[in-house]
Order: C-alpha cells, then sequence, then structure tokens
C-alpha cells in the first residue's frame, strides 16, 4: 500500500467520520462507530488507537473488521510505530503506556492472533489519506505529500508521524511543536491531523495566507478528555465536527475556534511565524 492513498468512496457511504487520537478507550470510540453505522459513514483514524488507555488491542481489533469489510482504514500514528518497533525487537522507550499494551497482545483473548495481524498490516498502513481537499495526517503535513504517486522518504515520513519538533524543550522535556509547516498547504485545502491535543473544549484550527488551513483533532481522549471526531460529505465538506465527553456518551457538536495568543497563549508558541 502506498505512503499516500487517495480515498476512493464507495457509493454505498454517505461521507467520511474522522475519529481522533483514541488511545486505547473502545468506550469512547464506540458510540463513534454507532455513528457512521447509523449515517453510512467510512471510518478513519488519524492514527494513535493504541497505549494509555485499557483496552489498546480492542480498538485495534475494531479497526481491523472496518477494513476487512472496507468499511474504514487506520493511519499509522507515532504509538502503533513505537508498538511496531518494540515488538519487532528495536529498542524503544519502555513507558507504561507501552508495557500495558505489548501485555495485552500476550494476555488478552485473541491477543496472539491480533499480534500477527498488526505486525503484517503495520507496514502496509498509509501514513497520510486524502479524500477530496481534506488531507489527513497524524502529525503533521509537507506539500510534497501530494506529489507523485505518495512514496515518501523518510523525512516525510517522520513528519507525518511526529509534526515539526522544534529545538526549545517544553517541562515535560519534549520538544515544542512547531507549525511552520501551516503555511505549505494549499489554498482550498483543509489538512486534518491529531498527535497535539492542545484543547479539550473546541477544535483548533489554523490558516495560512494562502487560503488552506488545518483543524487539531486530539482532544486528549488519552488522558482523560473528549474524543473528537469530523463528519465530512461525499465532496470533502464538514458536516459537523462532534466530540464524546465520556464512555459511552452519544456525540454532540463541538465547535470551532482559532489559535489566537489571546484565547490559547499555551498553543501561540507553536503557530507559524
Amino acid at each position: 500500500m502506498a505512503d499516500r492513498i487517495d480515498l476512493p468512496l464507495p457509493e454505498r457511504f454517505a461521507g467520511v467520520l474522522v475519529v481522533g487520537d483514541v488511545h486505547g478507550h473502545p468506550a469512547r470510540l464506540d458510540p463513534f462507530l454507532a455513528f457512521a453505522r447509523e449515517h453510512r459513514l467510512f471510518a478513519l483514524s488519524v492514527g494513535d488507537l493504541v497505549d494509555r488507555g485499557p483496552d489498546s488491542v480492542g480498538c485495534l481489533a475494531r479497526f481491523r473488521a472496518l477494513e476487512a469489510a472496507g468499511d474504514g482504514l487506520w493511519l499509522r500514528g507515532n504509538h502503533e510505530d513505537k508498538v511496531f518497533r518494540a515488538l519487532i525487537g528495536r529498542p524503544v522507550k519502555r513507558t507504561e503506556a507501552i508495557e500495558r499494551t505489548l501485555g495485552e497482545f500476550a494476555t488478552d483473548e485473541g491477543g496472539e492472533g491480533l499480534r500477527h495481524w498488526f505486525l503484517d498490516a503495520y507496514p502496509k498502513a498509509p501514513y497520510v489519506v486524502r479524500f477530496r481537499n481534506v488531507v489527513v495526517a497524524h502529525g503533521g503535513f509537507a506539500r510534497r505529500m501530494l506529489e507523485g504517486k505518495g512514496t515518501f522518504a523518510p523525512s516525510l515520513k517522520a513528519r507525518a508521524l511526529y509534526g515539526q519538533p522544534g529545538r526549545q524543550l517544553k517541562a515535560d522535556g519534549k520538544p515544542v511543536r512547531l507549525y511552520n509547516w501551516v503555511e505549505e498547504i494549499p489554498g482550498g485545502v483543509t489538512v486534518v491531523i491529531g498527535h497535539d491535543p492542545i484543547s479539550r473544549e473546541t477544535l483548533l484550527t489554523r490558516a495560512n495566507r494562502g487560503g488552506g488551513r488545518m483543524i487539531h483533532l486530539d482532544s486528549n481522549a488519552a488522558k482523560g478528555g473528549s474524543l473528537s471526531a469530523l463528519h465530512l460529505d461525499r465532496e470533502g465538506g464538514i458536516e459537523a465536527a462532534l466530540q464524546v465527553e465520556s464512555d459511552g456518551a452519544d456525540p454532540r457538536p463541538v465547535a470551532f475556534a482559532p489559535v489566537t495568543p489571546e484565547a490559547f497563549p499555551h498553543a501561540i508558541a507553536d503557530a507559524p511565524a
């Protein structure tokens, strides 16, 4: 499978549901999957289905079933990448979150079979999906991702997984995430990413001078926040932005808000220069 997929939406679907970072919380994911079935939507995960929640294997199993039925697709996230590297014996930082995920493969009913599936499926999963004028990636974008047949150099793969890390470190020791790449978004194109949970209450947006924009979809479900999703129609237009606030809750509408220094001072340091 190519690193970038241009999604051909079968006629049986009325649109696409782009789901944010689930992080092992199937009880947040399930209401969105029910919503997708009810509204005939193709389910697309931005990645990071795994780690931190109680059932990473269950979240992977749900998307395995969706993919097998032709009803969904998942992108590579940096957490899937780390789990894959750990499973094939490469050195990774062994956090509590990844140890829990690896343990699920070993102990959960059906976990061993899912482990074999994941080892086969992860190298085939795309980094980027383009649907109409919407581009979905886990962590970041570059204009070169839209060129050619969708085969990426290592630098583009890193951008898709991790975004644009800066040299400055945050208090937790992780690099500040930069968004200079927003200026690369072509006019009329919307880039949707996860990875960076800078707001729980609204979906933050950034725009460039040429008419391109991006949407942050990660609302920190990993650490008790909501799980967010975008309902797209068949033409790629946004029908609704939705959130599941707690386990088993129905999706509810959520507002967009631009990244501004007044409203989001913690996020503006990462905004385009």
